[in-house]
Formats: structure tokens, C-alpha cells, sequence
């Protein structure tokens, strides 16, 4: 029996040991799957990383695009200001040029009805001159 005994135990250690082997073995490879995982984790924490650095340098061209708007906005409502103010000033001489052009036409219209007069008082004085020497060449 000491003999069976033995054997059991041996045939018990043998089946532990292969037991054992198959554990390690699954054990092994499940390390070497924790491995490549952790290898692939590492790479895309790299392409994290570097994807954070491009999103960072992205945002400081943002902020600076963002700060030329600022003052190109700032500039645009300048000029909006300056344009109305030369609008208003524009309309100013605007109204001055077209006061001077009614005085014009104005003066025109009247210089017109006087030389119309002239030229009647001239057709007068002429008339009387034929009449003077038709006068004189009769007498």
C-alpha cells in the first residue's frame, strides 16, 4: 500500500505538475497579450501626445487669428466711423457746391433776362438811329 500510496502521489504531483505547465503556459501567454497591449496603449498614447502638441499649436494660431480679427474689427469700426464722419462732411459740401450752383443758375437766368433787355434796348436805339438819319438824309 505504501507503494500504492506512492504512485498515487506520484501520478497526483505529475497531473499537478502538467496542470501547473498549462497554467504557466496560459499565464504566458496572457503576459505576452498584456505585452502587446500595452505596447499598442504606449503607441497611441504617443499619437495622443502628439495629437495634444498639433491641438496645442492649433489653439495658439487660433488665439493669435483671434486677436487679428480683434483688431481688424477694431480698424473696420474705425473706418465705419470715419466714413460717416466724411459722409456728413461730404454732405456739408455737398449742400455748400449745390447752394453756389443755385446762385450760379440763378445768376445765370437773370444775366439772361437782362441781356434779352439789352438787346431790346438795343433794337430800340437802332431803330431810332435809322429814323435820325432817315431824317437827316430827307432834310
Amino acid at each position: 500500500m505504501n507503494n500504492d500510496l506512492k504512485e498515487a502521489i506520484d501520478i497526483v504531483c505529475a497531473e499537478m505538475r502538467a496542470g501547473f505547465a498549462g497554467v504557466q503556459d496560459k499565464i504566458d501567454g496572457t503576459n505576452s497579450r498584456l505585452d502587446q497591449t500595452n505596447a499598442r496603449i504606449d503607441q497611441t498614447n504617443e499619437r495622443l501626445d502628439q495629437t495634444n502638441e498639433r491641438l496645442d499649436q492649433t489653439n495658439e494660431r487660433l488665439d493669435q487669428t483671434n486677436e487679428t480679427l480683434a483688431q481688424t474689427s477694431q480698424r473696420v469700426d474705425q473706418i465705419a466711423v470715419d466714413l460717416k464722419e466724411h459722409k456728413e462732411e461730404t454732405k456739408a459740401q455737398f449742400k455748400i457746391v449745390q447752394e453756389k450752383l443755385d446762385g450760379i443758375a440763378s445768376f445765370l437766368i437773370q444775366s439772361e433776362k437782362n441781356v434779352y433787355s439789352l438787346e431790346k434796348r438795343v433794337d430800340k436805339l437802332e431803330d431810332r438811329l435809322d429814323k435820325v438819319e432817315r431824317r437827316d438824309q430827307s432834310a
